[in-house]
């Protein structure tokens, strides 16, 4: 699994969250702010229609191959963040 980042930048779990959580926000329609980085995907009404949707948006945003069942191992956004920070340096 690769995670894009800007040329040279190693991805951090921080970054990757950033990120990460702007998509949650675009995909719920809610502010990225108010979203709680530790707060599970299912307290914000994440079903499994948008844990697909959300798997999608992270392969295109990422670049990576990353199951629909990572929303639910992962549950926050924070594990989920630091899962694919991981996975992309382990592969590096």
């Amino acid at each position: 699994m690769t995670v894009n980042m800007p040329s040279d930048e190693t991805p951090t779990g921080a970054a990757v969250e950033a990120r990460l959580l702007k998509i949650v926000a675009e995909l719920l329609d809610i502010d990225a702010d108010a979203l709680d980085p530790e707060a599970k995907f299912r307290s914000f009404g994440m079903d499994s229609i948008l844990a697909a949707e959300l798997i999608e948006e992270i392969k295109s945003e990422f670049d990576v191959n990353v199951r629909v069942s990572a929303v639910y191992e992962y549950e926050t956004s924070r594990l989920l963040a630091q899962h694919l920070a991981a996975s992309s340096r382990n592969e590096g």
